[in-house]
């Protein structure tokens, strides 16, 4: 008779490292579709900037983003710590819970639910990215109002404009007064921080060839002051 086959190969387990990364990905993806939507007092809601809030505020906002943009926590951290220094870029952090005690805020019982990052882009110009608002908590104004106070800062910074990029939030961010802009600013152009290093490859090729779009995502832009 025909000797037996040969055993198949074993199957490649991924290293026990990227198996706890794995499933702690998966554990945080669904508890954050399984929070219940919930309303908020907006009374009690307030923008803070990042490096004024206490440390713990920092693995809270780094766990906001990486429920939409999954990373590692410790790269996002060193990520915001980054970009929270004086001057931009800058994280803008909305709370709840806000309570006022002698003309300051009582950070124990204040909860952070959304995040915007400024960063200089031309001299009059700042571009807002991981713009984002607590899954269960969006379709209430806070988007709005979060994007209102990143405005208002920027204009007291004494900026013009403010470009921001989205592959899918268009509609929104119309509605706020932004419009299409054919290409990015020209400070950013190449920024791989900003862009991603495919995208910003991608663009750079295609400018090389004189083509305007923009990849996969759209940019857009408002005048928040006049020239």
């Amino acid at each position: 008779p025909p000797p037996p086959p040969p055993p198949p190969p074993p199957l490649l387990q991924p290293s026990p490292t990227a198996q706890k990364a794995a499933k702690s990905s998966k554990e945080k993806s669904n508890q954050s579709m399984d929070l219940p939507r919930r309303a908020v007092d907006q009374t009690c809601v307030d923008v803070f900037w990042l490096d004024t809030l206490p440390p713990s505020f920092l693995d809270e906002a780094a766990d906001l983003l990486n429920f939409q943009w999954p990373r590692s926590h410790h790269a996002r951290v060193r990520s915001l710590e980054r970009k929270s220094n004086l001057p931009l870029p800058r994280s803008l952090c909305m709370c709840e819970n806000v309570k006022m005690v002698d003309s300051q805020a009582d950070f124990t019982s204040m909860r952070l639910i959304g995040h915007a990052r400024l960063h200089q882009c031309e001299e009059d110009d700042v571009i807002v990215e991981s713009v984002i608002i607590k899954s269960n908590l969006r379709g209430s104004g806070l988007g709005r109002a979060l994007m209102n106070a990143v405005e208002s800062e920027a204009r007291g910074m004494k900026k013009r404009r403010i470009f921001l990029s989205t592959s899918d939030k268009q509609t929104f961010y119309h509605h706020l007064g932004y419009v299409d802009s054919p290409l990015p600013p020209k400070a950013i152009v190449g920024n791989t921080e900003l862009l991603g290093k495919e995208e910003a490859q991608h663009l750079l090729s295609r400018l090389a060839r004189g083509d305007s779009q923009c990849g996969s995502t759209s940019w857009l832009v408002k005048e928040i002051r006049a020239i």
